[in-house]
């Protein structure tokens, strides 16, 4: 059962980073695109994966709140693509989709409930933010707002302590 239980385990790993060389030759493929208009976002991790830093830029009169939050949840996205998970984590997040659900995250939210970001085992997983809060603060601060609050979901949701 533990040699099974080996096998899976390499098995899995083989399979996450072949989904990780995967995501770069795609986002090698489509980085010439734009797909998000006037609105460019970048992720910084540090090699255990945690979010070290948020930039967002482009101008701000010419971009939708939708045009933003797509470009926000697909920096962190193709970001977190990139990190190797420890392996209890990839087994409890194949768990959860094989048994049909969802694996389990934790969402933080700012005071006035303007922001939100959802985490799991660690990762970023989707940032929401209402219209009015996105139009109403300069990028710099939505920028450190949702830095702040997407370090502080990771370490609520890192189950097998990456960031301790």
């Amino acid at each position: 059962m533990i040699d099974r239980l080996g096998g899976l385990l390499k098995r899995t790993a083989a399979l996450q980073g072949d989904i990780r060389r995967r995501t770069r030759m795609i986002s090698e493929e489509f980085s010439d695109f734009d797909t998000h208009g006037s609105s460019h976002a970048a992720v910084e991790l540090d090699a255990r994966g945690f979010v070290t830093g948020f930039q967002f830029s482009g101008a701000k009169s010419e971009r939708s709140p939708e045009e933003y939050l797509g470009a926000i949840n697909a920096a962190f996205q193709l970001a977190h693509a990139r990190v190797e998970l420890p392996p209890q984590a990839v087994s409890a997040s194949l768990s959860a989709l094989v048994a049909g659900g969802e694996p389990p995250s934790v969402t933080i939210e700012d005071d006035l409930r303007q922001l939100s970001v959802t985490a799991s085992f660690g990762t970023v997983r989707q940032i929401t933010a209402t219209d009015r809060w996105l139009k109403s603060l300069s990028d710099d601060a939505i920028a450190a707002e949702i830095l702040r609050l997407a370090q502080h979901a990771a370490v609520a949701s890192d189950t097998y302590e990456r960031f301790t």
